[in-house]
């Protein structure tokens, strides 16, 4: 078994520092490095246990793997609420070339978590990276926001206006402890999991429970139908970035470290 040697870091500087923690081989030059694209808010949080596991397992099979913080959040400097959907597309493009100056020539796989799906899906075709691996990929940004402001109302259920009214007239607003404004709730809401024409990455698309759900399903046939190169499959694995307690991901990591292979369905 290969020891994983873990190294944490800031790359960047000034006020685009990010922080990164790699976990890699400790006996030789990796042959491919995952670069995570986080999940949104405390869903990132609560991914992190799972991600320490892939981590670990992957360096076993020869591979790093890099979890960045997005500005604003985790040990990144900056406040949540003073990045775009852009500076955070822009995050994910330095950490790709920061990942190619350390590795020269090695396969780069794009990690998207939930909300790090749209993330990776936009930015992946100037990244050049080899493939995408989804996580429980969040298929419309506006969806997600519904479900990241009903945080808000469940906290606030005396209040008569619901989430996106408070936000208008007050031009800010606090859910959970992290600060949104107008402009990035505008943007994610126009957020869908889209890929470039002529794309020729394959994409890995792993959910959790018995099945993958009938709304992944029909965007996974649209892009299909659109000539992309998706593999999906579910994995019994607990909903780990809605629980604040530790999940056993095992079946996650292991369909996630498989090859292309036959057991994974390609339409």
């Amino acid at each position: 078994m290969t020891r994983a040697v873990r190294h944490a870091e800031f790359i960047g500087a000034g006020t685009a520092r990010r922080f990164l923690m790699a976990y890699a081989p400790s006996d030789a030059a990796p042959q491919r490095c995952y670069l995570v694209a986080p999940a949104f808010a405390e869903e990132m949080n609560r991914s992190r246990d799972a991600l320490r596991e892939f981590a670990l397992a992957a360096a076993d099979q020869g591979a790093a793997t890099h979890i960045l913080d997005l500005r604003g959040t985790g040990d990144s400097p900056g406040e949540f609420g003073d990045y775009s959907v852009d500076d955070w597309c822009n995050d994910l493009l330095a950490a790709v070339e920061d990942a190619r100056t350390r590795y020269g020539a090695t396969l780069i796989t794009l990690l998207g978590i939930r909300f790090g799906a749209l993330l990776a899906a936009r930015v992946a075709a100037q990244a050049q990276v080899t493939d995408l691996l989804f996580w429980q990929p969040a298929t419309e940004g506006k969806r997600l926001m519904r479900e990241f402001l009903r945080v808000w109302s469940a906290a606030n259920m005396g209040v008569d206006e619901d989430a996106r009214t408070v936000l208008a007239r007050e031009g800010t607003l606090e859910v959970a402890g992290y600060r949104i404004d107008p402009s990035l709730v505008e943007a994610i809401d126009a957020m869908t999991l889209s890929l470039p024409e002529g794309n020729t990455m394959q994409v890995h698309w792993l959910e959790a429970g018995a099945a993958v759900s009938p709304r992944s399903e029909r965007h996974i046939q649209g892009l299909r139908d659109a000539g992309h190169d998706i593999a999906s499959r579910s994995v019994d694995c607990p909903p780990f970035w809605r629980v604040q307690e530790r999940v056993d991901a095992t079946a996650l990591v292991t369909a996630s470290l498989l090859a292309p292979d036959p057991a994974l369905s390609h339409g």
